[in-house]
């Protein structure tokens, strides 16, 4: 008599799945579901509701739509979707997803709201609504969490701020890690470092979160940025992969954060994006060779990695080359994005690759089906005027934004087409948004040097009279391992150490 078939063995134990959603393992557990439905055998299997709604945190961690769809699916037709937690569930997984519509019709389908799905709904919404949800929350008599005013301060609009401050003081919520790295981020995307730097003092157990909030508040200051490091590290709190892309952004810091990547095991780890960084960091301090070095020793050459080489290649005038890195990157297989052909157009535009460059146009839209943006048509104005196409160059224009029209006054400036050159600073003024100074300055030199010295006199007369000054440059350079900021017209110099 044959032995009897060993038995399947049993399904993965449900609260493993529960805990890896909650440990950041959302492709683990997601993973795990899989294999416990698989294995299970049995068609009448009933996973818990608890189960559920933790596969359903980790769909939003990754926005996976299509497998929280099918679990919302399988809710329905068990009739378990309206149950209070799994129906809050359904509307934070909505939300994460980018699908705000939904979240808010599973939202008023729900009985007895509390603040915990108040707050999956306003993670949701957008500046325009989350004032209105959070004033409807307060008036059901719902006081916020840590976690609502964590939600509340991401998408409020920025006049609310000081008010969501002021209720998590009230609250004693201010000093929570997640409150305060909010409040840190709120200040920092509004330039005010110095707000941004108190409510940082006000937090408690300060985590990466929190520090690469204060890091992200002092971009622009490569001596803070790195002040803020140390501080990290002198409070035992290991660097994320938003503390590599902090420190890689400042200015002189290159070969320091590239270090600290290799020791952390970032870049061993294959992180895309931070080696991506580290390429950029290299490009923008003038070392391409290095650039190039990380490039090619890098692990799964993701789109991240490609789009910062070619970037570095374009920024450094080798435009031949950034098309061949182009041809590689699509032969394997890999699709570019807007950006990507934003670094390619700019770099043919600086080369004087016309003919490439506008191939390159028309591949984007005609095989892609990438639309052309302001930037796009802004290369291609570039490209064009620079090459003295000027009707090609204005018709890109009337497409682009105020880098296309910069283009054509300038290459109009160069060739004396001072008409075409009043035009483009005509159309810039209109646009508003700043810069006024630089366009009435760019024009005035136009003028002068095309011998236009009555106009030339007339348009600064018009410059003082509507109190319009250029702002004085600033630069940056460094010198055996000390960074140096200077600004035009000042005598004071600011210096860090690099090392």
């Amino acid at each position: 008599m044959a032995a009897p078939l060993p038995s399947p063995p049993p399904p993965p134990e449900p609260l493993q799945i529960r805990h890896l959603s909650r440990r950041d393992h959302p492709s683990a557990a997601l993973l795990l579901l899989r294999a416990t439905t698989h294995q299970s055998n049995n068609p009448g299997f009933n996973p818990s509701p608890a189960l559920l709604r933790a596969a359903l945190r980790s769909c939003a961690e990754l926005r996976a739509a299509d497998p929280g769809r099918e679990i919302h699916g399988f809710l329905l037709r068990r009739h378990a979707a309206a149950h209070l937690h799994t129906a809050t569930a359904l509307v934070s997984f909505y939300a994460n997803c980018g699908l705000p519509r939904h979240a808010h019709l599973l939202f008023t389908a729900i009985p007895d709201k509390d603040t915990v799905a108040w707050t999956a709904l306003l993670a949701a919404s957008d500046p325009a609504t989350a004032p209105s949800l959070l004033l409807q929350m307060l008036l059901r008599g719902l006081l916020p969490t840590a976690h609502t005013l964590t939600a509340a301060l991401k998408t409020a609009p920025p006049r609310l701020g000081p008010q969501l401050h002021a209720a998590a003081v009230k609250r004693a919520l201010h000093a929570d890690p997640y409150v305060g790295s909010a409040l840190v981020a709120m200040y920092a995307a509004q330039g005010a470092p110095g707000s941004a730097e108190r409510a940082f003092r006000g937090v408690q157990a300060k985590d990466a979160a929190c520090f690469n909030s204060l890091m992200a508040s002092r971009r622009g200051d490569p001596a803070g940025v790195v002040g803020a490091f140390i501080a990290m590290a002198e409070a035992g709190v290991g660097p994320s992969q938003a503390t590599h892309l902090s420190l890689l952004a400042a200015q002189g810091m290159a070969s320091q954060a590239h270090a600290l990547a290799i020791v952390s095991g970032a870049l061993s780890a294959g992180d895309g994006l931070i080696s991506a960084g580290v390429i950029s960091a290299y490009a923008k301090a003038g070392d391409l060779p290095a650039a190039k070095s990380v490039f090619h020793r890098a692990k799964g050459r993701g789109l991240a990695l490609w789009k910062a080489m070619i970037a570095s290649c374009s920024l450094h005038g080798e435009a031949g080359e950034a098309l061949a890195l182009f041809e590689e990157m699509t032969g394997e297989g890999v699709r570019p994005d807007e950006a990507t052909f934003v670094s390619v157009l700019w770099g043919c535009a600086q080369a004087g690759m016309v003919e490439e460059g506008t191939k390159v146009m028309e591949e984007m839209e005609g095989v892609y089906g990438v639309v052309a943006g302001e930037e796009h048509y802004g290369c291609m104005a570039e490209m064009l005027g620079r090459a003295g196409r000027t009707e090609e160059a204005r018709a890109m224009a009337e497409r682009g934004g105020r880098g296309a029209w910069g283009a054509v006054l300038r290459w109009c400036g160069e060739r004396g087409e001072v008409e075409a050159a009043e035009e483009a600073a005509e159309r810039l003024l209109e646009m508003g948004e700043g810069g006024e100074a630089g366009v009435y300055v760019a024009l005035a030199e136009v003028y002068a040097r095309w011998g236009r010295w009555e106009e030339a006199a007339k348009l600064r007369r018009e410059m003082e009279r509507r109190g319009v000054r250029k702002e004085a440059g600033r630069s940056w350079t460094e010198v055996k391992g000390v960074v140096h900021g200077f600004r035009a017209g000042e005598g004071s110099v600011e210096s860090f150490s690099g090392t």
